[in-house]
């Protein structure tokens, strides 16, 4: 199985950048959480947020790949990987935010 190739050549590089901006997202959205008043009684739990991620992951490289930005591998293999990845990911990342902006309403 071939290893997502981006555009600039510089794997390193871009996945090390794609990282600071998921750190710029899990940041954002606990701040966006605080703000809006979300607590963790109406917080989606971490079934629902893998779903999203298994979901959502493999549709967003998908779309990357039809705009140009990437080219996947052929077959369902990879779209699988993506799906198992993300859908483990993002509840780590809302774990993360939550730790990192806690609720002041509890």
């Amino acid at each position: 199985m071939a290893t997502p190739q981006f555009p600039s050549g510089r794997l390193l590089a871009d996945v090390v950048a794609y990282q600071i901006g998921w750190l710029g997202c899990v940041l954002g959205a606990a701040h966006g959480r605080a703000w809006a008043g979300v607590t963790a009684a109406v917080a989606l739990t971490a079934f629902h947020l893998a779903l999203l991620g298994a979901l959502g992951g493999p549709l967003a490289y998908l779309a990357g790949e039809r705009l140009g930005a990437i080219d996947l591998a052929a077959g369902p293999v990879p779209l699988l990987v993506l799906a198992v990845a993300w859908g483990s990911v993002i509840p780590l990342l809302v774990g993360l935010s939550e730790r990192l902006v806690p609720d002041e309403r509890a």
